[in-house]
């Protein structure tokens, strides 16, 4: 039985962050985003799930656009039946329609979107830092994954430069490469990435997806990638092979799959690539 300790990591001031953030960020000469100006979330809640065993690692799960975090805890049970990792869900700091989300749509209000998730980017690497070194873990060998927006920024976290030392990987359900203006460091070797897809998925469609892929592909990233039957929701047979491949991960494998063609999607990397400073392919 996956169990949740509710007390665990909680702000005890009370404090929450400003949701009424509207003003856009600021750009650089090249126009993309800088770092040093959005709205600033001191803390994120968390969860940390106990379980038995070792839980040497730490494995980051961060919920989708109004999800549970429960979507992803209760997926444990398949994605590390061990307890070789430590499990943290945190929450999102920022609220839509009485929804806990990470951003707004980065189709709508983008100023505000974009404001949001570098915001979260942020404060989801402070939370790496602060539980591994409150847990006594590597950051090097941890694992950030997600689920939908959650998985977007998992995918954000595992490129863009920061001033700590790069996780081991990321896992993403129903994910994407965001297309937002964001620095990466393209430096090797990058986090292998496991991106996993569905079929009939309809906020994330399957072209959206192999364009993703194509890009991560492109960019050097080591990236096994499946596409499912199902919609926008975490499969058994998604959780089983993220349990693999996180076993493999913590057994040095690295492993990398063929990218199909993105068909429809295929003018997501003319987008998403300039805006993250690299060149458009050819």
């Amino acid at each position: 039985m996956v169990g949740v300790d509710p007390t665990v990591n909680r702000d005890p001031t009370g404090g929450v962050p400003d949701r009424g953030w509207t003003v856009p960020p600021s750009t650089d000469d090249d126009g993309r985003v800088s770092l040093s100006y959005y709205p600033d979330v001191p803390h994120l809640d968390h969860h940390v799930v106990e379980r038995d065993g070792p839980q040497r690692r730490l494995l980051l799960l961060i919920h989708g656009y109004g999800e549970s975090p429960a979507m992803l805890t209760e997926r444990l049970p398949l994605l590390d039946p061990d307890g070789e990792w430590l499990a943290v869900t945190p929450l999102a700091p920022f609220e839509h329609k009485n929804k806990a989300v990470w951003h707004r749509a980065l189709s709508s209000g983008r100023d505000e979107a974009v404001a949001q998730f570098l915001a979260s980017f942020r404060a989801l690497h402070r939370l790496v830092d602060d539980v591994c070194e409150a847990r006594g873990l590597r950051r090097g060998e941890a694992v950030v994954g997600g689920f939908s927006s959650g998985a977007g920024l998992a995918v954000a976290m595992g490129l863009a430069p920061l001033e700590h030392t790069r996780t081991a990987g990321c896992l993403a359900f129903c994910g994407f490469t965001p297309p937002i203006p964001l620095p990466v460091d393209l430096t090797p070797p990058l986090p292998p990435t496991l991106l996993l897809s569905a079929r009939v998925d309809e906020f994330v469609p399957i072209g959206t997806s192999r364009a993703s892929a194509s890009v991560l592909d492109g960019i050097g990233v080591p990236l096994e990638y499946h596409e499912l039957d199902g919609g926008h929701e975490i499969t058994d047979e998604a959780a089983r092979l993220a349990g693999a491949w996180l076993t493999g991960l913590a057994a040095g494998q690295v492993r990398r799959s063929a990218v199909p063609d993105p068909g429809e999607g295929e003018g997501l990397g003319a987008l998403v690539l300039p805006l993250w400073g690299l060149p458009a392919p050819s």
